[in-house]
């Protein structure tokens, strides 16, 4: 009775956490913005791309397809808004979850299964983390955690009862890898691997298997982007060169330095994948892979290794690109967890010579993991409060409301923010997607690239929005500062400026 009132209380308190301020928690941002209008001009206008000056515009920087399709739904069902959006992805990481949970209870046991969650929920240490927070966004992340994530719980229902699962694996495998091409090289691995080790070991059966997973996959997500290309853009997609030199091929040592610090923090998640590491090795599974258990695991464990050797090597360390391998390798660091706690000790000499010994070794094991569990817990409550309690910041809806009613209706808006564009009902403006790699690959501080090829002033706005992606990469700065627009609003996040058209009479808009 008290296991199922605790129970019922943690699910509420999930739930809470999920749909508390979902509008403005955390504030919507550049990232958001773009699959957001592709969604709205999707349902509102019947096209799959984004408007440029009132005009149907190429698609460009928005979240794939399998990302933006729920989210129109979503808009078509309940109205254009941001709750609207953002509930699509609260409804990913509740599958993700539930995937997650029985992924971990198939490959190792119950009590693996509750450390998992204990670990996924309760032990974050960024807002940036959480899979929670991480939900309430317009991103690719989550979703794509759920479908690779159910992909590989349906594999191993394939492998241990009923092998027709393995079609939708197969489906849900494709899926993942188009609504993140970044997943595509580590869930490659987590397959590679296996299928030379059974090739080694002449498990000629599951090579058959593996490499039908393999292949079928790929093939599957090649036919669902031709099928995309087909029959929802009708327009050719923004070209854009140089995005993987600044994302996932980048060599500047600054970017090195913070991926290492970054290691810092998720610490007790790279010692969760070490351990399993060493039982691996220790055991040598790569001569047996005899059950199906043993053949997930391994898949996950290539898949977690593979992306965090990445992020430390060649991304550009962005705090986000290693929330896939905190959320995989949960289901590690509860294995650890689990036999760090686990009470059974066996012992084959006499029991009153090795009482103190054995205490001792059981005391201090479980005492360090309730410590570090119960320290995690607060540190990751102290922090979602001041995450979901903070004074509510009213930027985004003051901007919103000043545009469509405080200016002309054919007036032409000017802005680098794509939350602003989703919601604005005039006309805008915004600069092509290759200014986007130029600013990031100015951050490197390179000389070559100091200058941005960008003219403001050349699609002849009417009105100007600063906020902090532009405020981030100063891309109007230097427009700013000829004098030809004038501030006439502003708030934490964001500055309105109005063009100044005719400098003799202090600036009017046409």
């Amino acid at each position: 009775m008290i296991r199922r009132l605790v129970s019922c209380g943690l699910l509420a308190l999930l739930l809470f956490a999920c749909l508390f301020r979902l509008d403005s928690v955390p504030p919507v941002w550049w990232d958001e913005g773009w699959t957001l209008s592709v969604a709205r001009n999707w349902v509102e206008r019947g096209f799959y791309g984004r408007l440029l000056k009132g005009e149907p515009a190429p698609a460009g920087l928005e979240a794939a397809v399998t990302v933006t399709a729920p989210i129109a739904l979503s808009f078509q069902v309940l109205g254009v808004g941001v709750w609207q959006g953002r509930l699509v992805g609260l409804v990913f990481l509740l599958g993700a979850l539930v995937s997650k949970y029985f992924l971990a209870k198939c490959l190792y046991s119950q009590r693996v299964a509750t450390f998992t969650m204990a670990a996924l929920l309760i032990m974050g240490v960024l807002a940036e983390w959480h899979p929670v927070v991480m939900a309430r966004q317009v991103l690719g992340e989550v979703p794509m955690l759920f479908y690779l994530l159910t992909g590989y719980l349906l594999f191993y229902l394939a492998l241990s009862r009923c092998l027709l699962l393995m079609l939708v694996a197969i489906l849900l495998w494709a899926i993942a890898i188009i609504t993140k091409a970044q997943a595509l090289p580590f869930w490659m691995a987590s397959l590679m691997l296996p299928l030379v080790l059974t090739i080694y070991c002449r498990r000629w059966r599951l090579t058959a298997v593996i490499a039908t997973g393999l292949l079928s996959s790929i093939a599957t997500a090649k036919l669902l982007l031709w099928l995309h290309d087909q029959m929802l853009t009708a327009l050719p997609r923004s070209e854009v060169t140089g995005l993987y030199e600044v994302t996932a091929l980048v060599f500047d040592f600054d970017s090195r330095k913070r991926a290492v610090l970054v290691l810092l923090f998720i610490l007790p998640t790279v010692f969760g994948i070490y351990y399993e590491t060493r039982k691996v090795v220790i055991s040598s599974l790569w001569k047996r892979l005899k059950t199906s258990e043993e053949t997930v695991r391994l898949m996950l464990l290539s898949l977690v290794i593979s992306w965090l050797a990445w992020y430390v090597l060649l991304s550009n360390s962005a705090l986000r690109y290693i929330f896939p391998v905190i959320f995989v390798g949960s289901v590690f660091l509860g294995k650890f967890l689990g036999d760090l706690t686990d009470h059974k000790v066996k012992s084959n000499g006499d029991l009153s010579l090795n009482l103190a010994s054995v205490y001792k070794r059981i005391f201090s094991r479980r005492f360090a993991a309730k410590l570090f569990i119960a320290t995690s817990s607060v540190a990751t409550l102290t922090m979602l409060y001041s995450f979901y309690f903070a004074p509510p910041d009213q930027s985004f809806t003051k901007v919103i409301n000043f545009l469509n009613t405080r200016t002309p209706p054919k007036a032409l808006i000017e802005s680098y923010e794509s939350e602003i564009l989703f919601l604005t009902d005039r006309p805008y403006h915004y600069p092509p997607d290759q200014v986007h790699v130029d600013l990031i690959r100015r951050s490197f501080s390179s000389a070559e690239y100091a200058q941005i090829a960008y003219n403001p002033l050349a699609a002849d706005p009417d009105y100007l929005v600063v906020g902090p992606q532009a405020k981030r990469w100063n891309l109007y700065g230097p427009v700013l500062q000829t004098g030809a627009f004038r501030m006439v609003a502003s708030s934490k996040l964001y500055n309105i400026y109005e063009r100044v058209r005719n400098r003799g009479t202090g600036g009017s808009t046409r």
